[in-house]
């Protein structure tokens, strides 16, 4: 998503990603924040690991939410740019081969506001985006129990 909002801005390092407190370079900029990252989408898929009785693999479909804030200068210009670069087959290709799926895109919103007495034009826009997860889980193997007691 960076690298689509650099081409946006026509410059490389005009997007950074989002951490609060962090430096903000001046002029026009975007922020790149992954705002929910665990919602799971569909059931779990386990799989046995091949040679082992007790292994598994769970592979897990989650949805997250990516929010790009455009900040200054023409920032509801440079959203709309940002939706046609992320679009493009170039985009959509390096998603693929990150293993994310773009589901949905929310409209553009403008969030234009008042700082230090001027107007600061201001854009957001979600990108929806699944993507699977895998974790193992091993779990072991019991042989026998012992159980003694004493009935009173």
């Amino acid at each position: 998503m960076i690298g689509c909002a650099d081409l946006a801005y026509g410059r490389p390092g005009a997007a950074i990603v989002g951490t609060p407190g962090a430096y903000r370079p001046p002029g026009e900029y975007a922020v790149v924040d992954m705002i929910s990252s665990a919602s799971p989408w569909g059931a779990a898929v386990n799989t046995v690991v091949a040679g082992s009785a007790f292994s598994e693999n769970v592979e897990r479909l989650i949805e997250g939410v990516i929010s790009v804030n455009f900040y200054r200068g023409d920032a509801h210009d440079v959203a709309n740019k940002f939706v046609t670069i992320s679009s493009s087959e170039n985009a959509r290709r390096l998603f693929y081969n990150a293993s994310i799926g773009v589901t949905r895109v929310s409209d553009i919103r403008n969030l234009d506001t008042i700082v230090r007495g001027e107007v600061e034009r201001r854009a957001q826009i979600d990108i929806y985006v699944n993507y699977k997860t895998t974790s193992s889980s091993d779990a072991g193997v019991i042989d026998s129990v012992e159980i003694s007691g004493e009935i009173q």
